[in-house]
């Protein structure tokens, strides 16, 4: 969906050790922020639709700032905490793919796909 990039610049922090972390749904969560950021779509649109699939998950999304060039997440369960913070560009994403995207989206917040297999 969105131009390969150097992910070294991605900082997952864990703040709790019980549990099963989320980490998969946080590199989900990321990659389709970076996505909805690409095609240009509204940052408070982002962060609803971030949280809707936190929801969707399970999970509760306590902080969703998506800013064109900056991205943070905390997500949370009964169980455990974890906290995304990654840079990200905004570019011109084809027509095609936001149609996939928002396709991917809608069965996102309906549990409907496995956020491990994501993209």
């Amino acid at each position: 969906m969105v131009p390969h990039t150097d992910s070294s610049h991605i900082n997952s922090l864990t703040i709790s050790d019980e549990g099963e972390i989320p980490h998969q749904l946080l590199k989900f969560l990321t990659e389709l922020s970076r996505a909805l950021t690409t095609a240009g779509i509204a940052v408070m649109s982002i962060e609803s639709i971030l949280k809707k699939i936190c929801q969707a998950y399970g999970f509760k999304a306590e902080e969703v700032i998506s800013l064109p060039t900056f991205l943070i997440i905390k997500i949370a369960n009964s169980d455990s905490k974890a906290l995304e913070v990654t840079l990200q560009k905004p570019g011109v994403l084809p027509l095609d793919q936001v149609s996939r995207l928002y396709e991917l989206i809608n069965q996102a917040e309906n549990a409907d796909r496995s956020y491990a297999v994501g993209s």
